[in-house]
């Protein structure tokens, strides 16, 4: 997919007809946990609990890790910080979605920073994060940065993992997750056209076309692109699996678009095509879907097409039919962890009545760090080997794994 146009310049939020105050009521009236793996994705006004970037340009051809030998690796350095503040960026990009059909997107960056800037980053110019920093200056770290993409859920945003996301840039390495245009907490288009699935792929990988191509930036050149890990939230975990090679029931597709089209946005002959080609990225090479499932309607159980690990996490608050997906996934090297007392929000806005983040966060963030440094990174450390064997001690974790 080509560009037809790329700004590169900070994204300010464009009025929708919603005024902030409007919004930040609206944002807190839907604070409730939701179940279902379609379901929206509530927010919180503050996600504590986010001038141009400089940065050096001689960091090296190699890629870069844990800012720490493999022999002084320990569990509790994957379950904490590590040593990197939190930069962020947003950019405006255009693409082809379909021959004739632009579409436009908001990437959301965050990456290691040296120092905090003085202004901290506002998802949607509204809800705040203070603990990223908007254009923070870049860290001087070793080599490539390993590169993390996300796919938000069903009516949120590029930043609703956040808590994930900086975890990871803390630990030296780049989170992109695109806002789903027509898919978001302040612009959701109903009733929801079945492109929208189309189009979320896409988005993700022209997030990482958009990365390539990165010039007179301090992060072009900078990033390993031949090998990135991918997540998904509710929604998103669905949107994860067409891009590491499940086949899209296309006559399930076709009757969807007669029953559930949106007139709007018409099933065209170019989207038929899309589905039927469907939506593999090569750059991807491991995937964690979280609190969501591989949709038996929309991709049948032919897993043949996949040709990547895969780490499900789950919550045993959000009963989602997770037992059943484990049941049907045949084929894949495929690990499962169910958390006690995680629900459908422990893995993106927290905040379980039934696990608090403190409870769950070390769990969610050691097990994804570890198989994004396994898959990215190539590493056999013997500490990542005993999260990914289910051989370390998480009283909370139920761990199953089959290939």
């Amino acid at each position: 997919m080509l560009p037809l146009d790329l700004i590169r310049r900070p994204y300010r939020h464009k009025n929708t007809g919603w005024a902030t105050a409007s919004l930040i009521a609206g944002v807190l009236a839907l604070a409730a946990p939701l179940q279902g793996c379609s379901e929206s994705d509530p927010v919180t006004e503050d996600l504590s609990d986010i001038g141009d970037m400089a940065g050096p340009d001689d960091m090296g051809d190699t890629d870069s890790a844990l800012d720490m030998s493999p022999d002084e690796l320990t569990l509790e350095d994957l379950q904490g910080p590590g040593p990197y503040e939190v930069g962020f960026h947003t950019f405006e990009y255009e693409y082809e979605v379909v021959p004739g059909e632009s579409r436009e997107i908001v990437i959301n960056v965050w990456y290691p920073a040296s120092e905090p800037s003085d202004e901290v980053a506002r998802y949607m110019g509204a809800v705040r994060d203070p603990l990223s920093f908007v254009d923070a200056p870049l860290a001087h770290t070793r080599g490539r940065l390993p590169v993390h993409v996300h796919s938000h859920g069903d009516q949120g945003f590029g930043g609703t993992s956040a808590r994930l996301f900086r975890h990871f840039v803390s630990h030296g390495w780049v989170v992109i997750a695109p806002d789903h245009t027509g898919n978001l907490l302040i612009s959701n288009i109903q009733p929801r056209p079945i492109p929208l699935y189309d189009w979320r792929a896409k988005d993700i990988s022209a997030s990482l076309d958009f990365a390539e191509s990165l010039s007179q930036h301090p992060l072009a050149g900078k990033l390993k692109l031949d090998a990135v890990l991918l997540s998904g939230h509710s929604y998103g975990a669905l949107t994860t699996w067409s891009l590491i090679g499940k086949v899209w029931n296309t006559d399930y597709v076709a009757e969807r678009c007669e029953m559930a089209g949106n007139p709007d946005h018409p099933c065209t002959a170019d989207y038929a095509s899309s589905f039927e080609a469907g939506h593999r990225d090569a750059r991807i090479v491991a995937s964690v879907p979280m609190a969501g499932l591989v949709s038996e309607d929309w991709y049948g159980n032919d897993f043949s097409g996949v040709d990547v690990p895969v780490l499900a996490v789950t919550g045993s608050e959000d009963q989602i039919g997770q037992a059943e997906q484990w049941e049907r996934v045949s084929g894949v090297d495929f690990t499962w962890i169910d958390i006690e007392g995680a629900c459908h929000q422990a893995f993106a806005l927290g905040n379980c009545p039934t696990a608090p983040n403190e409870v769950v966060d070390p769990v969610i963030n050691s097990f994804t760090l570890a198989f994004g440094i396994r898959h990215v990174l190539g590493s056999q450390d013997p500490v990542i080997a005993r999260v990914l064997d289910g051989q370390a001690e998480y009283p909370i974790v139920s761990f199953q794994r089959k290939q």
